[in-house]
């Protein structure tokens, strides 16, 4: 069992961690004069999958600091989705279209301890990562189709994720070491909230 008192200095790092990530995706945002706001494709439907244990406690102190009622909706939601044929799809490489719990009139309730991807998804970036050969290959992102539609034409603004998922792994890795946990993490949000 994790200590939350013993969590939080680790939680605190993570805030900071975000709120890079926040600024970096404003600036390129802003570079490109793209608005995410309320497009068809809504990356909130997306099936993503998050693998840090740093997300899955700072998305948990997320839910327990809704109000009760939003809290119980939130919940009843993800129970919803976290249901079989769900999980089938999943394993069949389907994904399917589903809002995501916390996102209640379209906006996202939790959207100060939202994970990751949900920061970062929908500009073009880029991060590398060594090679056996101890080559960095980089991995290029085109960015989300509403992104294509508002900026295609537009010169590619360099956002490189690298020093963001470094500090990231780094701080999961220490947690891992200080709470001696060695399972490995790949949960949506619903499941996340509903475990």
């Amino acid at each position: 069992m994790v200590n939350e008192q013993a969590l939080e200095p680790f939680l605190e790092s993570l805030k900071k961690i975000f709120e890079a990530m926040n600024a970096k995706y404003d600036e390129a945002a802003s570079f490109y004069g793209f608005q995410c706001d309320g497009c068809d494709e809504n990356c909130c439907k997306t099936l993503f999958y998050h693998h840090t244990h740093l997300e899955f406690f700072y998305l948990k102190k997320g839910m327990n600091r809704l109000p009760p009622e939003t809290k119980k909706q939130v919940f009843k939601r993800a129970v919803e989705m976290a249901t079989e044929a769900i999980q089938n799809a999943d394993s069949e490489k389907e994904h399917p279209r589903i809002m995501c719990p916390a996102n209640l009139k379209g906006r996202c309730v939790i959207y100060e301890y939202r994970p990751m991807i949900c920061r970062l998804h929908g500009i073009p970036s880029e991060w590398s990562f060594p090679q056996k050969t101890g080559v960095n290959r980089a991995v290029i992102s085109s960015g989300c189709e509403e992104f294509s539609r508002q900026c295609n034409k537009k010169e590619y603004f360099k956002f490189d994720r690298t020093p963001l998922y470094l500090k990231l792994s780094g701080l999961e890795k220490q947690l891992k070491e200080h709470f001696g946990l060695e399972k490995k993490i790949k949960m949506t949000v619903a499941q996340i909230i509903t475990s």
